[in-house]
């Protein structure tokens, strides 16, 4: 993994990105339930908001956007980072 220095504005459209558009989620409703990725979850229990916020109703994990997302899942900052990178 190659890391290469980011600008701001790079930095910010990564922090932009859609949580919903990256799992693939198509709904215009301001609440979309999935099945918490941060624990063992057999029904939907986390709410992922239109305003690129989530949270889970069993677990209590939340945040805001794409890198806090897929760090709190146990990723490093740099890995989510260049993998988000990759798709600028």
């Amino acid at each position: 993994m190659t890391q290469r220095k980011l600008s701001q504005e790079e930095l910010q459209v990564l922090r932009d990105i859609s949580i919903r558009d990256l799992l693939g989620v198509r709904s215009g409703r301001k609440e979309v339930k999935i099945r918490c990725p941060f624990h063992d979850d057999n029904t939907p229990s986390c709410s992922l908001y239109i305003d690129n916020t989530f949270y889970c109703h069993a677990c209590a994990v939340t945040g805001k956007g794409a890198i806090d997302f897929f760090i709190k899942q146990g990723n490093s900052m740099a890995k989510v980072i260049d993998e988000l990178a990759n798709q600028l």
